[in-house]
């Protein structure tokens, strides 16, 4: 009995050889990913909740030789089936790490796995999680062409207030296909300009909250699925694309912000920032340095208390910036940024932040615990002078030349 045994092994051996998850389909990913993780509660409270047992994809329908075939497996072979999940979350980052490749530049599926993406970034409990979103939502603005800074430093682009889009919200529920379609509304061109106006409105900034625009960005992207209207389509992708773009790009300037204080020096949470670092700098080069540092500045009173450093403790974190700033000439070293939204001690001068961690540094941390020499070998290479490591003259200098934002 062995031989036939290990005759039909060596025959299948190829087909399983080709199993993997990167054979799903876009479909069969959101399925099973869907299955293993979904979320639960409303508003700011919304967290993620993994399953220790979920539906999964058949083994046929991962492997590579048996793609052409999989209708006809699927009328004899089982379906998707329960099972046992050792460890849900790295199975659920295997899928995050598809949703985007998988979705391509199909503006509806990017939208979905953007609310997906969104989830993770936002609310997984593991970093390395996070992080495989942040990959995800750069593939996505990149092939859906999205700006990740765009309107970053518009004074215009401040948040939106939940209460400034209500009547456009309510609009877009009130008439959106499903719904005009249960009222029996026909469309006329009147409809058609209220219900435009309103996309455009809605979109026309970013909300307030990351509830709120996730929540939008789902409300869209039904609407678009739904719309049949010839006229409506293109206007409903349009506000769709800007909605996401919203959404997306927050996400990611949020990755940025100083952890909370009870998780600063926790790596898992520094690896988050390095990440979200990479993807801002990637976008904007030296121009995004300062708006890196206005996202990770921690606020007056924080410092006032003693709870805190001015900026983030983490000493990985810590170097990156240092890097970062050292790269920069005068003129860009002394360029502050004010966000939309923030108060104006929030616009910070890379050579105000190396300045600040010198004289930090010197003053409350031993020569070789210190990020003190790197940061100022940075200073003298922005300012074209000779690496000099005396602080005497970082004093003099700083007191002469502080940026006043």
């Amino acid at each position: 009995m062995a031989r036939p045994n290990t005759r039909w092994l060596a025959l299948a051996m190829p087909l399983l050889a080709g199993c993997s998850l990167t054979n799903l389909s876009y479909r069969e990913v959101t399925t099973e990913l869907d299955e293993v993780v979904h979320l639960e509660g409303a508003g700011e409270d919304q967290k993620l909740v993994y399953q220790s047992e979920a539906r999964q994809s058949p083994w046929y329908v991962r492997s590579f030789p048996l793609l052409p075939l999989k209708p006809l497996l699927r009328t004899l072979f089982a379906g998707p089936a329960p099972e046992k999940l050792e460890n849900p979350s790295g199975h659920a980052r295997e899928l995050i790490t598809l949703l985007a490749p998988k979705a391509g530049d199909d503006l509806g599926r990017a939208a979905e796995a953007a609310l997906r993406l969104w989830a993770f970034a936002n609310l997984d409990p593991a970093a390395i999680n996070r992080i495989a979103a942040l990959d995800g939502i750069v593939t996505l603005m990149r092939v859906h062409e999205l700006d990740l800074l765009a309107g970053v430093a518009d004074p215009a682009a401040r948040p939106m207030e939940l209460a400034e889009a209500s009547t456009a919200l309510d609009t877009l529920r009130q008439f959106r296909p499903v719904a005009r379609r249960a009222a029996g509304i026909e469309v006329d061109s009147s409809l058609r300009a209220i219900y435009q106006q309103s996309l455009l409105e809605l979109v026309r900034r970013p909300l307030q909250l990351r509830s709120q625009r996730h929540d939008l960005l789902s409300d869209l992207a039904t609407a678009y699925a739904e719309e049949d209207d010839r006229e409506l389509r293109p206007v409903t992708a349009a506000a769709l694309r800007t909605a996401m773009g919203h959404c997306l790009r927050t996400t990611v300037l949020h990755a940025l912000e100083r952890a909370p204080e009870e998780l600063q020096g926790d790596e898992r949470w520094h690896e988050v920032r390095l990440k979200a670092i990479e993807v801002v700098h990637g976008a904007g080069g030296a121009d995004a340095v300062p708006i890196i540092l206005a996202m990770m500045v921690a606020p007056p009173e924080a410092i006032a208390h003693g709870n805190t450093l001015r900026f983030d403790r983490d000493p990985y974190v810590q170097l990156r910036l240092v890097h970062l700033c050292g790269q920069l000439d005068a003129a860009r070293a002394m360029r502050s940024v004010l966000l939309p939204g923030r108060a104006k001690w929030a616009a910070v001068a890379p050579i105000e932040y190396l300045c600040d961690l010198i004289l930090s540094e010197w003053k409350d941390r031993p020569l070789e615990t210190s990020r003190r020499l790197p940061a100022q070998e940075a200073l003298c290479r922005c300012l074209g002078r000779p690496v000099d490591f005396d602080v005497a003259w970082v004093e003099d200098w700083y007191d002469k030349n502080r940026p006043r934002s």
